[in-house]
């Protein structure tokens, strides 16, 4: 019984909360140019590749290999990614927290409807059913935070000229620097 009644508050929550509105017109696409280095799966790895994104939901990332040949693609599709090599053969698969990833990539936010918001020194932390979505004053994402098995951090900072954004996933770290080519919010800053 006491389950029917977190799950039915659960979604009075759900249906009768506001979401935050955001600025989309040129948002996407957003295609940059990346470098990523850190420790995924116990192994270091140093890679660069350059990825679009045409919704908050979907996008494609392609990793470079020496001579900047490509040497695998990542396909995004709401929370699951597919992985292929440079022969577009399927090598793994994912599913991140959220669906909304790509969008946070972009500078966007989730567009569903969140459960709660708490303000504190000009910052808003706003709750979703996923996790949670530090914003700051210009409704700009800063940190992420998504619970699940291994959790998901994400840090977003901006203070330079590329978007640098800090990931940890599990015992996963991985350090992206982004710069921006076309679309994304990070350049109305």
């Amino acid at each position: 019984m006491k389950r029917s009644v977190w799950v039915g508050l659960y979604l009075v929550l759900a249906a009768g909360c506001a979401h935050l509105e955001v600025p989309r017109d040129g948002v996407y696409p957003f295609r940059a140019r990346f470098e990523a280095s850190g420790v995924v799966g116990g192994t270091g790895v140093d890679i660069q590749g350059a990825l679009v994104l045409t919704s908050a939901r979907t996008g494609t990332v392609q990793v470079y290999g020496p001579g900047g040949l490509p040497v695998g693609t990542v396909i995004i599709r709401n929370a699951d990614l597919t992985f292929t090599d440079m022969w577009g053969r399927k090598t793994g698969e994912a599913t991140m927290p959220l669906p909304d990833i790509a969008g946070i990539v972009a500078g966007d936010l989730p567009e569903g409807p969140y459960l709660l918001r708490t303000t504190a020194d000009g910052h808003a932390r706003v709750f979703y059913a996923w996790g949670w979505l530090g914003v700051d004053e210009a409704r700009m994402p800063r940190e992420l935070h998504a619970w699940g098995m291994s959790g998901l951090d994400v840090t977003v900072d901006t203070s330079t000229a590329d978007v640098r954004l800090e990931v940890k996933y599990g015992d996963d770290t991985l350090t992206i620097l982004l710069e921006e080519i076309e679309g994304g919010r990070w350049a109305t800053q």
